[in-house]
């Protein structure tokens, strides 16, 4: 005995195959804000490594600046023909320096002090040093001062001219 079904009735009574409509997209706005925020994640990734790679730059060119000043804060007062010349020929010749800046209140009056700027070439990036003698006069400070993705990076220094080493 056979039970008549009418065909409205019979295919509800059929599972269905598949998803509905109402699944699809709630499955596909998961799916879009999953990759929105996978996808955000990465630029800022990747800002985070370019504003790393220009605070490294900026930081190479100002070790680069503070050793260049460092030698030449070595050359103040040297006597030519001595070992502080930073000459090849004068290597064997012991060290020697004017000593007139010794008697002087302020040992350093007559060190020259540069405020140029530093440039990291291809960056667009433009770090400012400023140089002043210490309240001590017997040392240079040196201040560096960039933007870097929007921060301000400062870093400072002293140097001590190997000159005033020599005062006693």
């Amino acid at each position: 005995m056979s039970r008549y079904i009418p065909k409205k009735q019979k295919n509800r009574l059929l599972p269905y195959k598949g998803f509905s409509l109402p699944e699809v997209l709630i499955a596909a706005v998961i799916l879009m804000i999953i990759i929105s925020a996978v996808v955000e994640s990465q630029i800022k990734s990747f800002r985070t490594i370019e504003t790393s790679g220009q605070r490294h730059a900026v930081q190479a060119k100002i070790n680069e600046d503070i050793n260049m000043l460092r030698s030449q804060s070595n050359r103040w007062q040297c006597v030519n023909g001595t070992a502080c010349s930073g000459l090849a020929a004068d290597q064997d010749v012991p060290r020697r320096f004017n000593l007139t800046h010794c008697q002087n209140n302020n040992p350093l009056e007559n060190y020259p002090i540069e405020e140029t700027p530093v440039e990291i070439s291809g960056g667009g990036i433009t770090i400012e040093r400023k140089m002043s003698r210490d309240p001590s006069n017997r040392r240079i400070n040196v201040d560096y001062t960039s933007k870097v993705g929007g921060r301000t990076m400062t870093t400072t220094s002293s140097i001590v001219p190997e000159a005033l080493k020599w005062c006693g």
